[in-house]
């Protein structure tokens, strides 16, 4: 009798140590979560940059929204990145004086905000005209971004 009476004993301190392990693991899982919701800003980016042929003199229109407001919505003259390029280049659009600017090749757009820097893919709605290798090059083209992320504080 008294092996069985020391066997529950066992057990039922068993089962409060895995309750209290179950509670500590919940507890930490709850804490990651809260601080994720506390500690995080999310952002939503989307962009169209467009070029006409014979245009604005190789300007591009550039419509880039952020959280739902317009950061431009407008012509701008794109600079090579690297003068020497001569394919598929990045360009880089200053768009404000206050605002850090894009860079954009035909795949891909980066925008920087508040330290963090965001790369997005072309969407499939994008247009290239014809015999177009890069944006450089060509006389007409749609390139659409969008994106949305957390930012960690």
């Amino acid at each position: 009798m008294m092996e069985t009476e020391s066997k529950q004993l066992i057990n039922t301190g068993n089962n409060k140590q895995r309750k209290f392990m179950k509670m500590k693991l919940n507890f930490g899982l709850l804490v990651v979560s809260l601080a994720n919701v506390v500690y995080c800003e999310y952002i939503s980016v989307s962009a169209v940059v467009i070029k006409y042929p014979n245009y604005g003199d190789g300007k591009v229109y550039l419509n880039l929204i952020k959280n739902g407001v317009s950061e431009a919505n407008e012509w701008f003259l794109p600079e090579k990145f690297d003068p020497n390029c001569k394919k598929d280049c990045t360009n880089k659009i200053t768009y404000s004086d206050e605002l850090n600017p894009i860079y954009i090749n035909s795949k891909s757009l980066e925008y920087n905000f508040d330290g963090h820097s965001f790369h997005f893919n072309k969407n499939s709605s994008t247009y290239f005209g014809d015999k177009c290798i890069g944006i450089n090059n060509c006389r007409l083209f749609v390139i659409s971004y969008n994106g949305k992320f957390d930012v960690f504080e």
